[in-house]
């Protein structure tokens, strides 16, 4: 399941879809995702905040609180690096939601990112 999927499951689960401003952000962030690696940045690193959930990982920029996702159900939480090559980091703690890293988070993360299948 890719992000873009998992996004709109999570909005049919919820019955109503997240605030807009948090749509447009999720797309920003997917868009900055595919086109990262074909363009020429100065960051080696793009680093962003993640919940996972059941249904996998939602990553988030840093304008957000993990609370803003605790309707989601997160079973985990934290902050993510995600390097030019694919490489996942996951580090830190969500202060908000009282969660930690998972050591499947960057695994599951990892397959997100790339839009492999769970």
């Amino acid at each position: 399941m890719n992000l873009r999927t998992l996004h709109q499951q999570s909005a049919a689960i919820t019955g109503r879809r997240p605030f807009d401003v948090m749509e447009r952000n999720y797309e920003r962030v997917l868009d900055y995702l595919a086109n990262w690696k074909s363009e020429e940045r100065d960051m080696e690193r793009i680093k962003l905040k993640y919940v996972m959930t059941q249904n996998g990982p939602i990553l988030f920029p840093g304008s957000f609180v993990h609370a803003d996702f605790k309707e989601f159900a997160p079973t985990s939480a934290g902050f993510v690096e995600i390097g030019r090559d694919g490489s996942v980091y996951t580090y830190g703690q969500s202060a908000s939601l009282k969660l930690r890293p998972d050591s499947q988070d960057e695994l599951r993360i990892q397959i997100a990112v790339r839009g492999d299948y769970l």
